[in-house]
Order: C-alpha cells, then structure tokens, then sequence
C-alpha cells in the first residue's frame, strides 16, 4: 500500500469511504467494510470524524486518514512518500509514532521517502540514499552522521562544511 505526499484522499468520499474503498474495490459487503475501516480510524486516532470530508480536516488528520486507508488492506509492504512534509513539528512526531507503532504491531515493513532530518532520527531505520539514480550511502543513520562523504556530510549537516 501507499501513503502519498499529497494524501490522496477522495475529495467527495468521507474518511469512511475512503478508507474502506480497497474494500469497496474487493467486493466486501458495506457492514463489513465499515467495521474494519473504522477499526483503522480509531487505530489512527480519528474517532468522530469518520463522517467528515477531505476537505473538513486539517493535514495531520488527512495524514492519518490516508494511513487507516492504506492499511485497510494490511499491506506486508507500507511506501510513505514524506509522510511528515508540510507538518508542524509535534504532527510531525505523532505521525511517525503511529508509523512505528504500525511497523511495529504489524511486521508492516516501512519504505519512507523524507528529507525531514528530525523524522529520519526519530524512525532511526536502515537508511539509503540515492543520488543520480545510484545507491550514495547505505547504512544506519550514525553512520550517516560520520560519512566523510560531502553529499552525505552536507545532507546530515546542512550549512556546515565537512573537514576533509
């Protein structure tokens, strides 16, 4: 499954039907889809707004709303396409809280696109950089830190200028 940038939420659906549509497409009877899709909106914390539009929440909702959707299916395979762009700071962190709580609970394996230096330290997963279509760095975010490599140096350390 996948959780795009931009949300990816139906304009004219209710979270409910958004988050039940993989369902919907699978043929499951709608007393069926409901209870599982809002078995994923309480697990992602929006309780009570199942009846609201896209367009009636704010980001982080919309965040959340498009990850119950995405996990409807309880994918083995979760792509985040920065899942935490456009987020104030404490979003930002409940967001990926609720990502490594899904990793987590559900062996759901994480592949998640960022920039966002916080979210990559609070994940603190195997991290790889490509740079012109080429693997740049492959390692854990410490030896991120430590590369003497100047992309990588100057990714993790932005404004500073590497030593070598």
């Amino acid at each position: 499954s996948m959780v795009f940038q931009r949300f990816g939420l139906f304009p004219h659906k209710t979270v409910l039907e958004n988050v039940g549509y993989g369902l919907e497409v699978q043929g499951q009877k709608p007393e069926d889809r409901n209870k599982t899709a809002m078995e994923k909106i309480e697990a992602v914390g929006l309780t009570g707004f199942e009846h609201q539009y896209p367009n009636q929440l704010s980001g982080g909702m919309r965040k959340r709303a498009a990850l119950a959707r995405a996990m409807v299916l309880e994918p083995k395979i979760l792509l985040c396409d920065e899942p935490v762009a456009g987020l104030d700071p404490t979003t930002a962190a409940e967001i990926d809280d609720l990502l490594l709580t899904i990793n987590n609970e559900s062996s759901t394996t994480l592949v998640i696109v960022t920039h966002d230096l916080l979210s990559i330290e609070r994940i603190n997963g195997n991290l790889l950089m490509l740079d012109d279509g080429h693997i740049l760095f492959q390692g854990s975010r410490d030896e991120a830190l430590q590369s003497k490599d100047p992309k990588v140096y100057s990714f993790f350390h932005p404004g500073n200028i590497s030593d070598d």
